[in-house]
């Protein structure tokens, strides 16, 4: 497949939104989807001590990760988005640069921890220190092909970025299936996962060769301060913001032991489908609300948000509500019955769905507001911490996982009130509060109704009764009784239907 990069974005963006974003839930769904399979596969063959070291040499990398790439993946929609032809090869360059330095700066620093063994609260755990020099391997992998995501947004190439991100999840799961019957210890696994990410950074490059031909060789005659200049709150805050995002697990990490920290990983988790729809749907909004709002218009800004804030809905509400019903179910079924008190946890997460319509954050973004959502990340992370700590002895287990909620929705409130002021409209204008009201209704009344089928003592068993339940009464109320609008109905029913066109080639072929 040729590679076009002088491909611009569209005279009027908002057609092509949607199909961008599903080509990106696709390549995400397949991540996410051998995600959840290896953690099944290990929560069935490890001991719960070794899950919970795997988890924690994750939770590190997953933190790690965004920190060195400090902001580049929204500085590459930033200043890519707006440009064409050789002027946005020059802009990709740099940036690439940029993360590879990162990436090399990234290897140094947890090299040189490792080799000390760690300071005060950088300290290295006694159980997860053998395993250190592999996952320094795959964090600086990850971080020099950082780049690849925006890139392929930006020059509208959706379908290489799906077929990789499928090829990424592939060798995931190959290489944790091979590390575990090669010699079934943690240290094959992460040996077999260096090896795949190995291959993902040779991946990633010819990519972007292919991408940026006839390759720019003045891009260093380019200030580099002016990327730096742009990233270095939005750094600053993707550092600030997952650490506040993982901050309940640092905390239950550090007061639990690590097999009980195994029970509590699987279950503080969002939803894969809906966590993957938003950040699709968030990855692809940004490059437009950053033209749109170049142009002033500002009531085009506002369209876009609710259109994303309903599309969003209309597939969170439901699944959310569900999934809240038969949390334990669920839970039991994907990691055994030796984890069914993880769906407590699983129901206290599933209360970040409601707050993830709002897409207030990429507004601030395209409209260069970077102190503002700084300023929102500080307060999340402190709250967060503080909530967690205080929390702990009235809630136990639960506590960090109520505190990271509270200050979510902080965050989301400041943010839309933020939003507002930088597109002169009210805070209440930034939410289409009666269609999410209206779409919310038949959620909540179905999922009551499907958790009076939970009777069984087989989980999948009660998940099936339940599902068939509410995909029934869901069904009534918002198609039979017309609670879902025409265009709401159109596109679920369009869904379905191409659901079924797809299995039906799928069995044809």
């Amino acid at each position: 497949m040729a590679l076009n990069p002088d491909r611009a974005l569209t005279a009027d963006p908002s057609p092509s939104i949607g199909i961008r974003a599903w080509w990106l839930t696709l390549g995400r769904l397949a991540h996410v989807a051998s995600l959840l399979l290896v953690w099944a596969i290990l929560s069935r063959t490890l001991s719960h001590v070794e899950y919970g070291q795997y988890q924690l040499v994750w939770l590190y990398l997953n933190i790690v990760i965004p920190v060195f790439l400090f902001g580049m993946p929204v500085s590459i929609s930033y200043f890519l988005a707006p440009s064409e032809g050789l002027h946005r090869h020059r802009q990709a360059a740099q940036h690439v640069v940029l993360i590879v330095l990162l990436a090399a700066l990234f290897a140094l620093c947890a090299g040189g921890l490792w080799i000390v063994g760690g300071v005060g609260p950088l300290a290295i755990p006694a159980e997860v220190e053998p395993l250190m020099p592999l996952p320094v391997f795959i964090g600086f992998g990850m971080i020099a092909c950082g780049f690849l995501e925006p890139v392929l947004i930006v020059y509208g190439r959706l379908r290489v970025l799906a077929g990789s991100l499928f090829l990424f999840s592939s060798l995931h799961l190959a290489a944790v299936l091979a590390g575990w019957f090669l010699g079934g210890s943690l240290g094959w696994v992460f040996a077999c996962l260096s090896g795949a990410v190995g291959l993902r950074v040779v991946w990633s490059y010819v990519l972007l060769f292919k991408l940026l031909r006839p390759l720019p060789r003045d891009f260093h005659r380019r200030p580099f301060t002016e990327p730096l200049t742009y990233v270095w709150r939005i750094g600053l805050r993707d550092a600030i913001e997952v650490l506040s995002r993982y901050s309940d697990k640092l905390i239950f990490a550090s007061f639990f032991t690590t097999a009980q920290l195994a029970v509590y990983f699987n279950g503080a988790w969002e939803l894969p489908l809906v966590a993957i729809v938003v950040h699709s749907l968030l990855a692809v909004l940004l490059p437009e609300l950053r033209v749109v709002y170049r142009r002033g218009e500002m009531d085009r800004v506002l369209a876009l948000v609710h259109l994303a804030a309903r599309r969003v809905a209309l597939l969170l509400f439901p699944v959310a509500a569900f999934s809240f019903a038969v949390a334990p179910e669920l839970t039991s079924l994907l990691f055994s019955e030796d984890y069914r008190a993880s769906g407590t946890v699983f129901r206290v997460f599933l209360f970040l769905l409601p707050l993830r319509v709002s897409t207030a954050g990429p507004v601030l973004l395209a409209a260069n507001r970077t102190r503002a959502v700084l300023l929102g990340t500080v307060m999340d992370l402190v709250l967060a911490v503080v909530l967690g700590l205080a929390l702990i002895p009235w809630l136990g287990t639960l506590g960090p996982a109520v505190a990271l909620i509270v200050s979510t929705s902080c965050q989301v409130g400041l943010y839309n009130w933020r939003a507002a002021a930088a597109i002169d409209r009210r805070l209440l204008d930034m939410l289409p509060w009666r269609a999410l009201g209206r779409l919310a209704l038949p959620s909540l009344t179905a999922a009551l109704g499907a958790s009076f089928c939970v009777r069984f003592e087989s989980a999948g068993l009660n998940l099936a009764a339940a599902g068939g339940a509410f995909v029934l009464f869901l069904a009534g109320l918002g198609l039979g009784l017309r609670l879902f609008e025409a265009e709401e109905r159109g596109v679920v029913i369009g869904s379905c239907r191409m659901a079924a066109a797809r299995c039906r080639s799928i069995l044809g072929s």
